[in-house]
């Protein structure tokens, strides 16, 4: 009797040490490692998270000029390919002045200097480079006007039978800028070059084409049809001393910065800037104003731009 007392007594002491233990096992078991699978996988969320964050997306670009693309960042390695003049790319890094990108697959290196993030510009730049292939012969039928200004470059031309003269309004604005700066600054100054006729131009363009090529005269003269001279708007400027006129080193006198900072007072623009050849097509000329009025030319001088890029 006392023996089966016993057993029964130690078969209660079991159960209520099973029933007492029992569910903290099973939670440790199957709820606590849970938790941590789960810490686990949420900290593998926010490494990958992490990863992407830090994961350059890379920069979309344009080519403003034919450029090659090479295996690192210098022009000691190896070209893989030549990437021609307005073809967007994908930046993906940078290191030293060049941008690491992708280009159709091709991944490599070129030089950030001849890239823009403007689409705009490098599509000038690219009418640009395809204009100094065409017929010099080749005139347009319909003038380009944008905001009732009249647009001449390398891609929108002029007639050949388009001839108007000076305009009288720029003419007057023109004399007005001159006694303006005879006022402020003391120095006279005039009109070295105005108004050309289509053939005046052809004799000019194709002179300059005979003595230092096409490539190299299409950067400083435009095609007959397409010079800013033909417009009667245009205007090539110059001081007393004739040695300045038409000349680089005219940037560096007084008339040339006086001329630069309140030209727009009186209509006209610097139409060809520095840096900005690349748009315009022509190399930097400081002695040559365009008339497109005060509203307009004030506010191309306030923006930077170019008549390009205000216009297109």
């Amino acid at each position: 009797m006392r023996k089966g007392v016993k057993i029964i007594i130690s078969f209660l002491i079991i159960v209520i040490v099973a029933v007492i233990l029992l569910p903290n096992i099973i939670w440790e078991k199957y709820f606590t490692i849970g938790n941590i699978r789960e810490e686990i996988e949420v900290g593998k969320e926010s490494i990958i998270s992490e990863e992407i964050v830090d994961k350059p997306k890379g920069i979309d670009k344009y080519t403003i000029d034919n450029l090659n693309l090479r295996e690192g960042p210098s022009i000691d390695y190896k070209k893989i390919l030549t990437i021609p003049v307005g073809e967007k790319v994908l930046v993906i890094g940078h290191k030293d002045g060049w941008d690491e990108i992708i280009y159709k697959d091709e991944e490599g290196f070129v030089s950030a200097n001849y890239l823009t993030e403007s689409e705009k510009e490098a599509a000038l730049t690219l009418a640009n480079y395809l204009a100094i292939n065409r017929d010099p012969e080749e005139t347009v039928e319909t003038m380009k006007v944008v905001k009732d200004i009249l647009l001449v470059n390398k891609t929108y031309g002029l007639p050949s039978d388009y001839n108007p003269g000076e305009n009288p309004e720029a003419v007057d604005q023109l004399k007005e800028m001159f006694k303006a700066a005879k006022v402020e600054i003391g120095k006279e100054m005039m009109s070295v070059s105005g108004f050309r006729s289509y053939d005046h131009q052809k004799r000019i363009y194709e002179k300059y084409v005979k003595r230092d090529g096409l490539e190299k005269a299409s950067t400083y003269s435009a095609r007959p049809g397409h010079s800013e001279h033909q417009t009667g708007l245009a205007f090539d400027i110059g001081g007393k001393d004739s040695k300045y006129w038409v000349n680089d080193s005219f940037a560096n006198t007084e008339e040339a910065e006086w001329l630069k900072d309140n030209a727009h007072r009186f209509g006209f623009i610097l139409r060809y800037p520095k840096d900005k050849s690349h748009i315009t097509g022509y190399k930097y000329e400081p002695w040559h104003f365009r008339y497109i009025g005060v509203d307009h030319a004030t506010k191309i001088y306030e923006s930077g731009l170019t008549l390009e890029e205000y216009l297109l």
